[in-house]
């Protein structure tokens, strides 16, 4: 009986097919993923060390004292990305909340970012006609974020309540908590905290004090924020008593 003649290449390829059915098994090969995405709240270290290292302690940004007090005075205002309005379904008045929309080490990549460097009118935030956060304070968040963006609290404070000159130590401090509700054209309750002049008015009927020390009869301030630190509200205190000078 004759059989008919079978071209070589076409057995060899019979043959590797066989192999490859009958053969040992081999586990797929994913590539490792060097940007895994975080579960935990935490955030990532990109340096393949599995740990964050905290860079010195002098110039470790501290979120609960220096980044908090900016988006909630400036992005959680009633309206906007508060706990009720939630506008885009963003929250912007805690850390749980803040860190879904920042990409850790990344100062320039993340919605949250990405909408504070826009150009956009249409885009940026703050919208207009609030005023945007200034160069510094962007200066501030980015590097916050170039160390890992967590969630510093309880941070040592270097604050020297010794010091209340109202343009180097009192407007900074207005410029932190209070200029993103109290500015602009139409600033809350008619009360522009961004010059000297409305300062003045708050610091004559005494609501100045009396807010950021939570007293009975005033509206806390900042609104829906944590009391501002001993240390700056005995800044502030000191400035007053000291003829709350334009200084």
């Amino acid at each position: 009986m004759k059989f008919p003649k079978v071209k070589f290449p076409l057995i060899v390829s019979m043959v590797a097919i066989m192999a490859l059915n009958t053969g040992c098994k081999h586990e797929l090969f994913y590539p490792e993923d060097n940007n895994p995405i975080d579960t935990t709240g935490n955030p990532i270290d990109t340096t393949g060390n599995d740990t964050i290292v905290d860079p010195p302690e002098d110039t470790m940004i501290c979120f609960e004292t220096q980044i908090l007090p900016l988006f909630v005075s400036n992005c959680a205002m009633v309206g906007c990305h508060d706990a009720i309005t939630h506008e885009e379904g963003l929250r912007l008045y805690d850390y749980a909340h803040i860190i879904q929309d920042i990409d850790p080490f990344e100062p320039t990549n993340g919605d949250l970012m990405e909408a504070i460097l826009d150009n956009d009118p249409d885009k940026i935030m703050p919208p207009p006609p609030s005023n945007p956060l200034s160069a510094s304070q962007i200066a501030l968040i980015q590097q916050w974020i170039n160390q890992g963006a967590q969630n510093t609290t309880n941070c040592a404070s270097t604050c020297d309540t010794t010091a209340f000159l109202f343009s180097a130590d009192i407007a900074p401090i207005f410029s932190t908590y209070c200029n993103g509700c109290h500015s602009g054209a139409f600033p809350d309750a008619g009360i522009n905290t961004t010059t000297y002049a409305g300062v003045q008015t708050i610091v004559q009927d005494g609501s100045l004090l009396g807010s950021i020390e939570h007293n009975t009869n005033f509206v806390a301030m900042p609104k829906n924020a944590a009391k501002m630190n001993t240390c700056n509200i005995t800044k502030i205190r000191k400035w007053i008593q000291a003829g709350a000078l334009n200084n």
